[in-house]
């Protein structure tokens, strides 16, 4: 329905729910909706076409209504310094039988996505965002960065814009240098590299030397901030 945001191709929530085998299409023009909305516990979606809403898979919380099964009763997890759940309110979930609330942060998220077309290699990269169902009124828009031998997103954030790439080789070969650009207007930025070759490295923006000398994590990580750049070289001393 146009300009209502709480109407939705599909909204379900329970225990064990499964979505499969069906195309959703377009909302309709003006619609603000989401095409597949979610509150269960232990949801399975898998086969499907989704296309572009507002988000094409909503994943949150339950409400007080969801359904709770007497496997859930006894779950532990572990807390502890660094071994914490915190949920949306901050609050600080630790170890012992959980309660309602806990009950939702429960569970893993798999994502299988399969090419329209067959191929012998195909490259995916989905951006999982989360946030607070009550005052997120929209996700960050994310784009694709091609840089050669990366590959990655660039999330726009209106208050951090976040650049995040991986090396476009299929075998994920190290990576040694890196040109890319990028827009936003958000007053500061997070730069993530993976699969980068041992060393260290000079970062450039629009020209000018930002960092130099960044040294490569042990699990080949290369990290830095900067702020309002549209065009950056990354160079192995």
């Amino acid at each position: 329905m146009p300009s209502d945001s709480q109407r939705h191709n599909s909204y379900t929530e329970s225990v064990g729910t499964t979505i499969e085998f069906n195309h959703y299409g377009q909302l309709c023009s003006g619609c603000s909706g989401n095409n597949n909305k979610d509150r269960s516990a232990d949801t399975v979606i898998r086969y499907n076409w989704i296309e572009s809403a507002n988000m094409q898979l909503d994943l949150i919380d339950g409400s007080a209504q969801t359904p709770v099964n007497s496997h859930y009763q006894n779950d532990t997890k572990v807390g502890g310094p660094n071994h914490y759940w915190e949920d949306a309110e901050g609050r600080l979930i630790w170890s012992g039988n959980l309660s309602d609330t806990e009950k939702n942060f429960r569970g893993t998220y798999s994502m299988q996505i399969q090419s329209t077309t067959n191929q012998s290699h195909d490259t995916f990269l989905n951006v999982m965002q989360f946030g607070d169902a009550d005052t997120l009124s929209a996700m960050a828009p994310v784009s694709r960065i091609d840089a050669g031998t990366m590959v990655g997103a660039f999330i726009d954030d209106p208050t951090t814009t976040r650049v995040v790439l991986f090396s476009s080789d299929s075998q994920g070969a190290p990576v040694t240098s890196a040109t890319y650009a990028i827009g936003g207007t958000a007053s500061s930025e997070i730069h993530l590299l993976l699969e980068m070759a041992p060393g260290s490295y000079d970062v450039y923006k629009d020209n000018l030397l930002i960092h130099s000398g960044l040294s490569v994590s042990s699990n080949g990580v290369l990290a830095f901030d900067s702020a309002g750049g549209t065009s950056y070289q990354i160079v192995k001393q």
